[in-house]
């Protein structure tokens, strides 16, 4: 589970990566274009030769594809900050279905299963009592029966005898 916690942290750094990356390229672009602009109205006025508006063209052209690659590079982050979510939502239900829940609260009576232990489905692993439903059946021989008050008895000569 940490180990794709972290994969999401990585996957969220790396967009931040690919966002700088794009910003940096932009502003390379951005002065291209403008070194270009300039070496066309020089190159028209014959100041320029034919070589340095090439190259200016071209440093243009590369910063346009560079821009075009590091935008799709923020795509593919979003996508991994995506799977890796995916993946720790995955790994929580699972840790989830591995965890017992009693619908009782009450201390542990018996354990029928070992940790590690594979069970089949339905397979019974602890007894736990409920304490708040407790009931017991006791047989008492007839010389002591009148002895024991019934629950709830405050002592009346009806029930009690002594």
């Amino acid at each position: 589970m940490r180990q794709a916690e972290a994969e999401v942290k990585r996957a969220k750094q790396a967009r931040e990566t690919a966002l700088s990356r794009v910003e940096s390229i932009r502003l390379k672009l951005v002065l291209a274009v403008k070194e270009l602009d300039r070496s066309n109205k020089l190159f028209a006025k014959g100041i320029f030769t034919q070589q340095q508006l090439d190259r200016d063209q071209t440093l243009k052209q590369t910063y346009e594809a560079e821009y075009t690659a590091a935008k799709s590079s923020i795509t593919e982050a979003d996508n991994a900050i995506e799977a890796a979510i995916a993946q720790t939502e995955i790994l929580k239900s699972e840790i989830n279905d591995c965890i017992l829940k009693s619908p009782i609260k009450g201390p542990v009576l018996s354990r029928l299963a070992e940790p590690g232990e594979v069970m089949p489905n339905g397979g019974k692993v602890l007894t736990i009592v409920d304490l708040s439903d407790i009931h017991m059946n006791v047989y008492l021989s007839e010389q002591y029966a009148g002895m024991i008050p019934l629950a709830g008895c405050q002592g009346c000569a009806r029930c009690h005898t002594g």
